[in-house]
């Protein structure tokens, strides 16, 4: 059951991000909530600036590693960085989502915690070279 709940955990990270990064690339869905003027103009910018068509590109990417079951550890290192600042656009700029992030992010952990061996080293005091 744990591996199924995993599984599935990772899945549905996979399409969430890969739906998203395409989102992003493409703009087929569009925010049916109006948004905070401090939050819209952020989003301006970093649209305007083509910053969010490369974070796109790579939530995408992402997406597709943990569909396929490969690099998940790259992955989940790149959505970290990218769910961190989903995390905290809402916390701060947008409520309205925070729970959608919110949820998002507890897949994540979810999945980390299956591939957490795979992390361990980053997370030691002395570096293998050094024992």
């Amino acid at each position: 059951m744990k591996r199924l709940s995993a599984a599935s955990a990772r899945y549905l990270l996979g399409f969430l991000m890969t739906i998203g990064g395409f989102n992003g690339l493409l703009h087929f869905a569009h925010h049916p909530l109006p948004v905070p003027l401090l939050a819209k103009q952020y989003m301006e910018a970093l649209l305007n600036s083509r910053y969010m068509m490369g974070v796109a590109f790579v939530q995408g990417v992402a997406g597709i590693l943990l569909l396929a079951n490969r690099f998940v550890a790259l992955a989940l290192t790149i959505l970290a960085a990218i769910l961190f600042n989903i995390l905290l656009y809402h916390a701060t700029l947008d409520a309205a989502g925070t729970g959608a992030a919110i949820v998002v992010s507890l897949l994540w952990i979810i999945v980390f915690i299956t591939h957490r061996s795979s992390f361990r080293e980053l997370f030691t005091g002395i570096p293998l070279t050094l024992r």
